[in-house]
């Protein structure tokens, strides 16, 4: 009888800790979606219409990569979490595959995270880049978790990157329109928005990018 008290009460504790365990992860994904949405509110919906309604759930990695508009700097947003294969298959069928054969514009293409106080003193000895009838802009994915300095795209072989629109001009407020320094002529003005996805991992990067 002792044994089935002892039993009883240990599956008692037990459901008490999981409990617990999912009221305060309850309350992270809680905190982290309304930081998410005031996020959200911040950018054009020209920029963020295709990001995620709800940025943390219960599948737990999210990440999100902001460098905000100056002189030197483009902005790009950068939001990365886990999805189902069946939101992946989606996205594809609305997307363009970006292979490494096309002619890619990396906006922001300089920054990095050693020389991102130094960049304003030293921008003069950078190179505009070459245009190419037909080039994509695409963001710099420098602080990404698969950044790869020797890929063309910036990202390492695990990672798909797919386009979802670009535009030349001006798509938004003068603010948001900065940091266009090394793009060539014909690309003086823009924004492009797409997708990278890890296809081991299932991990979606939902991206912008304005200058």
């Amino acid at each position: 009888m002792k044994l089935a008290k002892i039993k009883f009460g240990l599956i008692l504790f037990v459901f008490f800790l999981a409990s617990c365990g999912n009221k305060e992860e309850k309350a992270i994904i809680g905190k982290s979606n309304n930081r998410y949405s005031e996020l959200k509110e911040k950018y054009p919906n020209v920029l963020i219409q295709h990001f995620p309604k709800d940025f943390a759930d219960k599948n737990g990695e999210f990440d999100i990569l902001i460098s905000y508009p100056s002189e030197y700097s483009a902005t790009q947003l950068l939001v990365t979490k886990k999805e189902s294969n069946k939101v992946i298959d989606s996205i594809r069928s609305i997307s363009e595959q970006l292979t490494y054969e096309s002619h890619l514009l990396i906006v922001n293409r300089y920054l990095r995270r050693e020389n991102l106080l130094n960049l304003p003193m030293q921008y003069d000895n950078y190179d505009v880049q070459e245009y190419f009838e037909g080039a994509i802009p695409i963001p710099n994915f420098y602080k990404h978790k698969n950044f790869d300095e020797s890929s063309s795209t910036k990202l390492n072989s695990d990672c798909l990157i797919f386009l979802l629109k670009s535009n030349k001009g001006r798509c938004c407020d003068d603010i948001y329109h900065k940091g266009d320094w090394h793009m060539p002529d014909q690309w003086k003005d823009g924004f492009s928005s797409g997708y990278a996805i890890n296809m081991k991992s299932n991990m979606v990067t939902y991206w912008s990018v304005v200058w």
